[in-house]
């Protein structure tokens, strides 16, 4: 687990946090009350599951697409980022993933990302 965050590896899909083990235990409690309120957490969580892959995937293609452009905003957000020292002070793998995750932001906002709201009102319609 610690290489797979040093190395900003994705974490697998079947990886069982606490959370998820809770919602499994939970869908399966005797209570219809407690399995519905499970199962709307569970739905609520691959759905912020679907929503970080399409984001993910859309800043991908920015930067594949617009490399000048992508490379300028990871400029400033250097700049800013190294005026800033509590960043400074926690070392150089969090100083690269602050960078990459700033980048990711920017990005979603150049791109008109949709929030999750708007992601999961889409989602709704799409299936009717």
């Amino acid at each position: 687990l610690l290489s797979m965050i040093r190395n900003n590896d994705p974490v697998p899909a079947d990886f069982l946090t606490t959370t998820k083990t809770e919602i499994a235990r939970r869908r399966q409690a005797p209570s219809r009350a407690d399995r519905e309120e499970a199962e709307r957490e569970f739905q609520e969580l691959q759905l912020k599951a679907e929503y970080n892959d399409y984001c993910e995937a859309l800043g991908r293609q920015f930067r594949e697409t617009n490399q000048p452009e992508a490379e300028v905003l990871r400029n400033q957000i250097v700049q800013q980022l190294r005026k800033s020292r509590d960043i400074q002070s926690q070392g150089e793998w969090a100083f690269h993933r602050a960078i990459e995750s700033a980048l990711q932001k920017e990005i979603l906002k150049v791109v008109h990302a949709p929030s999750l709201e708007e992601f999961k009102a889409q989602k709704q319609r799409s299936l009717f």
